[in-house]
């Protein structure tokens, strides 16, 4: 079986694999053996989150298809492929449908869920029903404290068909109440891509509805793709420059 996917999963004895935009491969997590495929019932779109959520409940997911005004929808869809719900994400503007967010990662907490908004410094955090809680802006980070600005300033000074973000979020990671995000800096001058950085992580305390800004780690290369945090205290980080990974000791 030949697979393309970008996005997986993993429950307690199964590996869920995104399939060819409407469809999740499951896998054992031990053998590998193949189980069964998922088809579910979506008219638009594919699964734009890097991570699934598998749990007794089924599969949560963000998934992409047309932006509307009321965000991104994250939908939750059971182990035979049905939709059982789908909840909308926040939004910038309230007309302008360039505007309205993407909320690529999604993480289980020990609360509930946390959802970090791609298109603007914001955290949307959920109870265990997936109902919206709070949308927290994070905006007074300094490595991030520029974006909501320059990204109307840049979208008028860019070609058309073409936008230019200094400062976004690039991968993200949940472990042990903490919330790590990868951010990418965009030079002004988009051509010269050998200035720009993707090294800066920021860290958040996640707590119920409530999210504070703890700190910010700078890794030492200029490029980073993907991060995660183990549970004993270490963050691996993916040099995308250097082709390795690096371990960090975050005790």
């Amino acid at each position: 079986m030949l697979l393309h996917f970008e996005t997986f999963g993993v429950s307690d004895n199964a590996l869920y694999i995104n399939g060819n935009n409407d469809d999740f491969h499951v896998f054992s997590k031990d053998s590998a053996e193949y189980l069964k495929s998922i088809r579910y019932g979506l008219e638009v779109g594919r699964p734009m989150t890097r991570r699934l959520i598998v749990d007794d409940n089924g599969i949560t997911a963000s998934y992409g298809g047309k932006y509307t005004i009321g965000g991104t929808p994250i939908v939750r869809i059971d182990t035979s492929g049905q939709v059982t719900g789908s909840y909308k994400g926040t939004v910038v503007g309230e007309t302008d449908e360039l505007k309205a967010l993407s909320e690529w990662d999604i993480f289980k907490t020990e609360t509930g869920y946390a959802a970090v908004v791609k298109m603007a410094p914001v955290i949307d955090l959920y109870d265990e029903d997936m109902n919206l809680l709070n949308s927290v802006d994070i905006s007074d980070i300094p490595v991030i404290e520029r974006k909501v600005k320059d990204i109307e300033k840049s979208r008028e000074a860019s070609a058309p068909g073409t936008l230019t973000v200094y400062y976004q979020f690039g991968d993200s990671y949940y472990s042990d109440g903490k919330l790590y995000i990868l951010c990418f800096t965009v030079n002004d001058d988009p051509a010269d891509n050998m200035k720009n950085l993707c090294n800066t992580v920021v860290v958040l305390d996640v707590d119920g509805d409530t999210v504070r800004y703890t700190g910010q780690l700078v890794l030492p290369d200029k490029y980073y793709w993907c991060i995660c945090v183990t549970s004993d205290g270490r963050l691996i980080a993916s040099n995308a420059m250097q082709s390795q990974l690096e371990v960090f000791d975050l005790r």
